[in-house]
């Protein structure tokens, strides 16, 4: 179970760092089909902002939580906290911060304009065909979780188990 988890875990990995670039470039080609006219470079420029926040931040959170995972399997420590806290965080919690960042940049462009407004709504639309990219990913990374938490609490044991009667 445990080259199971690394396995899933660095798949996982790689498919949000897919989803960051399908979504740069999603972005780009949404804001480009403004049927009200070219999108203001002010509103590219906080687009790009914004996607590269709303991948990177749980990139970077997915990536420590993935290294303190891994490394928790190679030491004989058989808590299972960052484990839960990862589960939590990725089965949706996680949202809560997306959501509150969408909103503020849609108040945002909404005071500069409604040409930036649609503008930054078609580049969120483009960036939205990546998501399931993200989906993916995330649902890897809980099932990697999963197969952690197993081997901690089943191989271990049964490991150490084993040790102990040898000792004997």
């Amino acid at each position: 179970m445990k080259k199971a988890a690394t396995v899933l875990f660095w798949t996982s990995f790689g498919l949000d760092i897919l989803y960051i670039m399908v979504i740069l470039a999603g972005s780009l080609i949404g804001g480009s089909l403004n049927p009200t006219g070219s999108t203001d470079g002010v509103v590219y420029i906080i687009g790009i902002i914004y996607q590269l926040i709303r991948g990177g931040v749980p990139l970077v959170v997915k990536l420590i939580m993935m290294l303190i995972i891994i490394y928790g399997m190679k030491s004989e420590h058989e808590g299972i906290v960052a484990e839960i806290i990862t589960i939590i965080l990725f089965s949706g919690i996680a949202m809560l911060f997306n959501n509150g960042l969408h909103m503020l940049l849609t108040n945002l462009m909404n005071n500069i304009g409604s040409d930036a407004l649609v503008g930054f709504a078609l580049m969120n639309n483009g960036a939205n065909w990546g998501y399931v990219f993200h989906s993916i990913s995330n649902t890897l990374l809980i099932t990697a979780t999963a197969f952690a938490i197993a081997y901690k609490k089943v191989e271990m044991v049964d490991i150490r188990r084993i040790q102990d009667e040898e000792d004997l």
